[in-house]
């Protein structure tokens, strides 16, 4: 944030905007709009047209434009800064994995080892039934004369 408000790069966006080039005519308004946002939303503004554009605030910037549609960079700009949407795709899935792995406090370490333990058990008992079945079969070739 401080970057993105420092009066160098106020400069720099006043020199881009009065070139002629691309694809700094393209992103001026974007430029604009990163500007005049505050926080975590600037920061958010930013990462998403530095994804689809890596110089679109940047002329020494050396990374080719990856051509990531507008959308498909917005959700990648929420998903880093961790700006979830209630009801977009990033939202659902950051909430989604948040709930397969709690954190560990002391409030649910006991659901989490009675899981793990549980696991253990159903994975020990899955190879056991495998185990002996292959057994099994090992015995029967060697009873009837196979190999």
């Amino acid at each position: 944030m401080a970057r993105l408000n420092s009066s160098e790069r106020v400069q720099v966006v006043r020199r881009l905007d009065q070139s002629g080039g691309e694809p700094f005519v393209s992103f001026q308004e974007a430029r604009r709009e990163v500007q005049e946002a505050q926080g975590l939303e600037q920061v958010r503004l930013w990462l998403e047209y530095r994804i689809q554009e890596p110089r679109f605030d940047d002329a020494g910037a050396q990374m080719p434009n990856p051509g990531i549609p507008k959308e498909t960079a917005r959700q990648l700009a929420a998903f880093l800064i961790r700006v979830e949407e209630e009801d977009g795709f990033v939202g659902k899935t950051v909430d989604s994995v948040r709930d397969l792995f709690p954190s560990a406090t002391r409030a649910n370490a006991n659901k989490i080892g009675i899981a793990l333990a549980g696991l253990g058990f159903v994975a020990g008992g899955v190879f056991g039934a495998v185990a002996y079945w292959l057994l099994i079969r090992l015995r029967r070739r060697t009873y009837d004369g196979q190999p």
